[in-house]
């Protein structure tokens, strides 16, 4: 076997050698500039030259800091010039080993430019920092597409406004926040339950609003003038329960009796509510009119309910006349933004904090994760981080630990990323499918759905790649 002369290079590592640090600092596609202790520029590569509009000899051996030829400022809109600078911050704070920042740059043409930006501390054998080695990427293009994705807040509350307004119209209720094409079936039928006094079985995984649709349902039907009535989890003693059972069925009397999840109901107390839902009103009895509606809700598919011996099967016959299934949160993402803004207003009007945007780093942990609790989650978290940040800007750090873990992001749509841009683009691609599924490929149709002009569907599936073939599915 050969032996190998550690101190000579063999052929394999030479080559890598022969690249001088010149040719890397004018081949690499990321600017590089070095400032020294005082913000001004020391070394400022090709690609810094090109993104900016300086060339070296404008920036390098004058008196001038940084700022004075690069106008650079955050996201909301301060000026990078002062106390907010990353390198005057990494110089006054020997234990940091750099800092991150996006920025819009003004250009020596006026235009402006969008990057992000590595702050690096160099330091000497002493500890202390001598230079900055900062390695900038242009996101312009990037930063566009989340402007256009992810409107704004105030964007996102005109549309919550016109969503409502239109649902008042077509259904007569304004309850829910929702563009999605998969909840658009679920008011349907909540304006059928509305046209009658039968009973309605709502189903759907635990958060996702079973309650407000029995609410809804109540305040907008035939019983609304009655009570609304939430029956009491069953006591311990079968003789409390029953007790407990007749007495609110005898409080809803004119109204609506909610029962909420069946399957804490014991067995011999759903015989006792099925012989009382099939006996027929009669002159001696309590009249018609007077008998509460009854909605009932599951937190599981009933047919999982029954071949688990949670639930009788004539029961859920009795009170399936009309039968409303709520989608998961993960399942209509594209009404997570609509949502934020709607939370967010009502906590905004408490008036200790008003959050006016969101960076997009945490809209991109909004929309990755995968709720498990769904909308009451969803809730609870706005919640608590607009209770635990400060500032206009709802941050990620503000977010609750849970949503930042790498597990977090694991979804049923196998998310492997928490770039917010093709996150958006996934979550836009299949409410648009969604859409068209529903409408049968209607175009018009998928549009209405989702509250988007005609023009606007098209022009999204060009950008998304969606064909739709003549009489086919979307593809």
């Amino acid at each position: 076997m050969q032996r190998v002369n550690p101190s000579k290079p063999t052929a394999r590592t030479a080559a890598p050698a022969s690249l001088s640090l010149d040719q890397f600092l004018k081949n690499t596609l990321d600017g590089i500039f070095i400032l020294d202790r005082e913000r001004r520029f020391v070394l400022f590569n090709a690609a810094a030259e090109r993104i900016t509009g300086h060339s070296a000899r404008d920036v390098i051996g004058t008196n001038c800091s940084c700022h004075a030829f690069i106008d650079c400022h955050d996201q909301q809109g301060r000026s990078l010039a002062g106390f907010l600078c990353p390198a005057r911050h990494l110089g006054g704070n020997s234990a940091s080993d750099g800092a991150r920042q996006r920025m819009r740059l003004r250009r020596k043409d006026g235009a402006h430019v969008w990057v992000e930006t590595i702050y690096t501390p160099l330091r000497n054998g002493s500890g202390e920092v001598e230079l900055f080695l900062g390695i900038m990427r242009d996101i312009t293009e990037d930063h566009a597409r989340e402007t256009d994705l992810v409107a704004t807040l105030s964007d996102l509350r005109a549309e919550n406004a016109r969503l409502l307004e239109e649902r008042r119209g077509r259904f007569g209720f304004s309850t829910f926040i929702s563009r999605s094409a998969r909840m658009q079936f679920v008011f349907e039928l909540i304006q059928s339950a509305l046209a009658g006094s039968s009973s309605v079985l709502v189903t759907g995984e635990r958060g996702t609003g079973k309650d407000l649709v029995a609410r809804t349902i109540h305040e907008h039907g035939p019983h609304s003038s009655g009570p609304f009535i939430v029956a009491p989890s069953p006591a311990d003693s079968r003789d409390a329960a029953e007790h407990e059972l007749l007495t609110a069925l005898d409080s809803a009397r004119g109204g609506t009796l909610y029962l909420d999840d069946l399957t804490r109901l014991p067995i011999d107390l759903q015989r006792r509510l099925i012989g009382w839902l099939s006996a027929p009103a009669t002159p001696q009895s309590r009249p018609a009119r007077n008998k509460p509606r009854i909605i009932a809700s599951l937190a599981e598919d009933p047919s999982a309910a029954l071949n688990a011996g949670k639930v009788l099967t004539e029961l859920l016959s009795a009170l399936n006349p009309t039968l409303i299934t709520l989608p998961a949160l993960r399942l209509r993402r594209e009404d997570i933004p609509c949502l934020v803004q709607h939370f967010l207003d009502q906590l905004n009007a408490d008036g200790r904090r008003r959050i006016a945007d969101i960076s997009p780093k945490a809209w991109s942990v909004l929309l990755a994760y995968h709720w498990p609790g769904n909308v009451a989650e969803l809730a609870a978290v706005i919640q608590t981080a607009h209770t635990a940040g400060k500032g206009a800007m709802l941050q990620t750090n503000d977010l609750p630990a849970a949503l930042q873990s790498p597990n977090a992001a694991a979804d049923s749509a196998g998310a492997d990323s928490l770039k917010l841009d093709p996150l958006l683009e996934r979550i836009e691609r299949q409410a648009i499918l969604d859409a068209l599924r529903q409408a049968k490929g209607q175009r018009n149709m998928a549009a209405k759905l989702m509250g988007i002009s005609r023009s606007r569907l098209y022009r999204r599936m060009e950008v998304l790649g969606i064909l739709q073939p003549a009489g086919g599915e979307p593809a």
